[in-house]
């Protein structure tokens, strides 16, 4: 046997070999089906809203929108309030939820947390972060603002579950707030194709 023929054959064994492990790995990975935003899906403005169907099946799952708003309140004769905020909200369609946090409403899962039946969900929209400024006159001055949610002028994760053909799924997006809550950013999404 000449040299040429060795190396011939082991080229084939390793091809055959690395094949297999191809195939092999594309199983293990072919349950969770990843969706990249490119670009990102940019929400700003009061109202603006992003609809996120996790399964690709053409139903709404979740929307995603920001509210922009300015309102003016006055009590009694003298005292004059006004509020400016920005908010990021999730809202699940029906039969789906988000994680969630008791003391903080949507939860921002950690990278490698499991999002699964364990976890703590809630079929309610909310905030995923919000700004408030605000100004008294009128007998009081006070000026000052406040921050909240997990999210606000960040980035995270939000675990969701949902319905898809008659079954529960497990998944999570990837948000972004910037700008104190006047824009929020859906980057991408993935889901576990095995149901619960």
């Amino acid at each position: 046997m000449d040299k040429n023929s060795t190396i011939e054959s082991k080229i084939k064994r390793y091809s055959a070999l690395a094949g297999g492990l191809t195939a092999i790995a594309g199983v293990a990975n072919a349950q969770i089906v990843y969706t990249d935003i490119n670009p990102d899906q940019l929400v700003t403005g009061n109202g603006d809203m992003y609809s996120l169907d996790v399964d690709n099946d053409g139903t709404v799952d979740f929307s995603l929108s920001t509210l922009v708003v300015s309102t003016s309140y006055t009590y009694g004769p003298t005292v004059n309030v006004n509020l400016a905020y920005n908010a990021g909200v999730i809202a699940p369609a029906a039969g789906n939820s988000m994680m969630t946090t008791y003391s903080s409403g949507i939860a921002n899962v950690p990278v490698g947390s499991a999002i699964g039946s364990s976890g703590s969900f809630s079929s309610s929209s909310g905030f995923l972060g919000y700004s408030v400024t605000y100004s008294i006159t009128g007998g009081i001055s006070q000026t000052g603002s406040f921050n909240g949610g997990n999210f606000i002028n960040g980035e995270g994760f939000v675990g969701l579950k949902f319905q898809s053909g008659g079954n529960t799924h497990y998944g999570w997006a990837r948000v972004e707030m910037l700008n104190s809550g006047t824009l929020l950013s859906v980057k991408d999404y993935a889901f576990e194709s095995t149901p619960n």
